[in-house]
């Protein structure tokens, strides 16, 4: 007994089928009684559902889902990589298929980016297969903001040559006074954080 019935869409020998007609098969079309059991599954509407308790645990025994069943290499191909937030396991006990190898021990993954020369190769951007950031990094003088340090200025009228005092002096010429010197030096020349927020999970490559 057909599950489909149609009954606005005819065609005669010769007839071409078109757009048209195949959506008016479409909209024509409406499930047969016979395509459920009014136990399991019913029709609402254009559909086909499942009642309520229709599938229960009985049916869906341990045996009746397999990884045979599940094709391994479709849901996870090699050179997938599998994520846990809490179970350490081997995903081959897991998932009962494949070989996997732990990836990415302290790094994060980053989608690849043909455009930048960083991200551009599956792996680490122009070290294929290595990783490149760091945990910390101390500022190189080159990376340090433009900036100012003030300094209190000393006006000495003398017309006698140098006056010295501590590490700065003064020096005279003419009518022409000028104070040269360093500031006292500041900060302390370590590295800082340069870490993102971040969640700590298993991640697994399948490597065969």
């Amino acid at each position: 007994m057909a599950a489909v019935i149609q009954t606005t869409q005819a065609f005669a020998t010769g007839d071409q089928v078109t757009a048209g007609k195949l959506t008016a098969i479409q909209t024509g079309s409406s499930f047969a009684a016979a395509a459920v059991d009014n136990v399991t599954t019913q029709i609402s509407g254009d559909a086909i559902i499942v009642k309520s308790g229709g599938v229960d645990t009985s049916q869906l025994a341990d045996n009746a889902v397999t990884s045979a069943k599940l094709d391994g290499d479709a849901i996870y191909p090699v050179g997938s990589v599998y994520i846990n937030a809490t179970d350490s396991r081997n995903p081959s006990i897991l998932l009962g298929f494949g070989t996997w190898a732990a990836f990415g021990a302290g790094k994060v993954p980053v989608g690849i980016d043909a455009t930048d020369n960083d991200f551009n190769a599956v792996g680490s951007g122009l070290n294929t297969n290595e990783t490149t950031g760091a945990k910390t990094h101390t500022l190189a003088t080159s990376e340090i903001p433009a900036h100012v340090h003030g300094s209190e200025l000393v006006s000495v009228n003398s017309n006698e040559g140098r006056v010295t005092f501590s590490n700065n002096r003064l020096e005279n010429d003419a009518e022409r006074a000028t104070f040269k010197g360093d500031t006292d030096p500041t900060g302390g020349g370590g590295s800082h954080n340069n870490l993102q927020p971040y969640i700590v999970v298993y991640m697994w490559q399948r490597t065969a």
